[in-house]
């Protein structure tokens, strides 16, 4: 990113690198760069041989014209993340005003033109932008607070001094549950779960039931027996669904802890469907542990991000479990209905 609307960005140190170590005050030095300096900062993500400059490590100088207004360190986590979520991780890691043009609302310009320009910086066109925050930093954090970042309770890297601030706010859940080892996961299908996709289907198909949802039947009950060209099915169903019935989009989770074992899935439609919009289903010998209630609670997070305000789910009347996870969730019945003679409840849960 070279050229925004309103600034040009520069890498670091250009013929600014001895004016840039001036801005660093006391302040600066505590809250931008935990005791350390540009250079010293700088010099260790080149060092780290996790960063490439320029590909996830990005030290810019922002000009306003030809005045030098700030420098900007971003981190992109993408590689360890995409197991576990859809987004890549942009991290915006030290931010520097020029101290003779602080108060005039520079910094909130810059991250909000990271923001908008975040694709070019990640290479995603989704991204979930995080910013570490010393908690004695009142003006990061009002500024993060009025670009609508959130604050997410967890010391960042375990420091009780930084916390993380998150955006957008309905991708905090997700990224709480990244984060946190003790939680559970949504995970698109990918390649690094073949093993354990099949090692759980060899089981579940041993049960004499249906396995829920249905397209986490091994390869979508389709003709192919491969994991690679089902993956790319599921691709084809989350974005445009033209091999569906019913041909509206639907992506399918699994559903995961922290071992990446395979406790369950999700399908989540992207509009209504006679049998509602979101269908799970947790493995036999994994019942009756409250993961249906965690599972609901996550897709219902990722509903919310994709623009839906309410859903609906439609269970059979008799399973019982499901009706109470439901109404659990705050899901309000709508109607009785009946589907090929199998009696159903519909229920609309808010996601606000």
């Amino acid at each position: 990113m070279e050229q925004s609307e309103h600034f040009t960005w520069i890498d670091y140190p250009a013929n600014y690198k001895d004016q840039i170590e001036t801005w660093c005050d006391e302040s600066v030095i505590r809250f931008a760069l935990d005791g350390d300096s540009v250079i010293t900062e700088h010099q260790w993500y080149l060092d780290s041989g996790k960063y490439e400059h320029n590909e996830n490590y990005f030290c810019k100088i922002v000009l306003d014209g030809d005045t030098p207004v700030a420098l900007l360190m971003l981190a992109v986590f993408n590689d360890e993340t995409k197991k576990y979520l859809s987004e890549s991780i942009v991290c915006i890691d030290t931010l520097i005003i020029n101290p003779a043009l602080r108060n005039k609302n520079y910094g909130t310009k810059i991250i909000a033109d990271a923001i908008q320009n975040a694709e070019q910086i990640s290479g995603s066109s989704k991204n979930i932008f995080i910013s570490q925050i010393h908690k004695d930093n009142i003006a990061a954090k009002k500024l993060s607070a009025k670009l609508g970042f959130h604050f997410i309770c967890i010391e960042a890297e375990k420091n009780h001094n930084w916390f993380d601030w998150v955006y957008p706010v309905s991708a905090a859940d997700r990224y709480l549950s990244y984060r946190n080892n003790n939680e559970y996961l949504l995970v698109m299908p990918n390649a690094s779960f073949e093993s354990e996709y099949c090692r759980v289907m060899d089981k579940w198909e041993t049960y004499n039931e249906k396995i829920q949802p249905p397209s986490m039947r091994r390869y979508g009950e389709r003709d192919e027996f491969s994991y690679s060209k089902w993956l790319t099915d599921c691709e084809d169903d989350r974005t445009t669904g033209s091999m569906l019935a019913n041909n509206i989009p639907c992506t399918l989770y699994y559903f995961v802890n922290q071992a990446n074992e395979i406790l369950g899935g999700v399908d989540i439609n992207h509009a209504n469907t006679f049998r509602g919009q979101i269908h799970v289903g947790i493995v036999p010998w994994h019942r009756d542990k409250g993961y249906g209630t965690i599972m609901l609670k996550l897709a219902l997070s990722l509903c919310k991000e994709m623009g839906m305000t309410s859903i609906q789910v439609a269970p059979r009347k008799d399973n019982i479990g499901a009706n109470k996870i439901i109404k659990h969730a705050g899901g309000e019945l709508l109607e009785e209905f009946y589907d090929n003679d199998i009696a159903c409840l519909r229920y609309i849960i808010k996601t606000t």
